[in-house]
């Protein structure tokens, strides 16, 4: 079983549930956040000497390797900054640029925003399972996230849509985000399942999305 730490965060090695555990030490209760992947664990709590008692007790039953710092977990790069923890999955999107032979040098805006694609009009794909692959892979991925400490916990959401964006059916796109505190928690962007007669209507699903 593999374990690494990073500054507060101890990684002990893969993630299939989120495990939350408290452990009664020298009369203090010691919570601990634990992310379990098969026979990785990344743990997690404010005080880096606590996160190496717990890696000894461990380490007495269970035979550990203790990885450090968190730097890589489950395709995702882990920075420390000096505000916090910057997430990336850049070695993930490089893989999927070669892949799809796609790797170029890089502009800040690589297509029109405003562009509208349409099922109609263009040549049919020639390697449809490397299209379905790619687009799965897409679902996943992220360019980078940026974790840092925050002063409240307030639960904050916000929603928007694009009316009739797609001019096949005139379906409206709709985008939501939720942060705590200051740290983005779960986002989403997706295509309305029903038509909606006004930007008012598409506006209000995509704020329902939210609960």
């Amino acid at each position: 079983m593999d374990f690494a730490i990073p500054n507060t965060i101890a990684s002990l090695s893969p993630i299939t549930d989120d495990i939350v555990s408290t452990r009664n030490m020298s009369s203090l209760v010691t919570s601990f956040m634990a992310l379990v992947y098969i026979d990785d664990i990344l743990v997690t709590n404010g005080n880096s000497n606590k996160i190496q008692v717990l890696i000894t007790q461990l380490n007495q039953p269970f035979a550990l390797k203790d990885l450090g710092k968190v730097s890589y977990f489950l395709g995702i790069q882990v920075h420390s900054t000096t505000k916090g923890l910057h997430l990336s999955q850049f070695k993930c999107i490089s893989n999927l640029l070669q892949k799809t032979r796609m790797l170029c040098k890089g502009i800040s805006t690589p297509m029109v925003s405003s562009l509208k694609l349409s099922a109609s009009g263009s040549k049919p794909i020639d390697d449809v399972q490397l299209y379905k692959s790619t687009v799965s892979a897409l679902y996943t991925l992220q360019y980078g996230l940026h974790l840092k400490r925050s002063n409240h916990l307030d639960v904050i959401g916000f929603s928007d849509a694009d009316w009739a964006s797609d001019p096949n059916d005139r379906r409206s796109t709709l985008g939501f985000c939720v942060l705590i505190g200051d740290n983005l928690l779960s986002w989403n962007s997706k295509k309305q399942s029903t038509v909606s007669r006004s930007s008012t209507e598409a506006k209000y699903k995509s704020l329902a999305s939210l609960y």
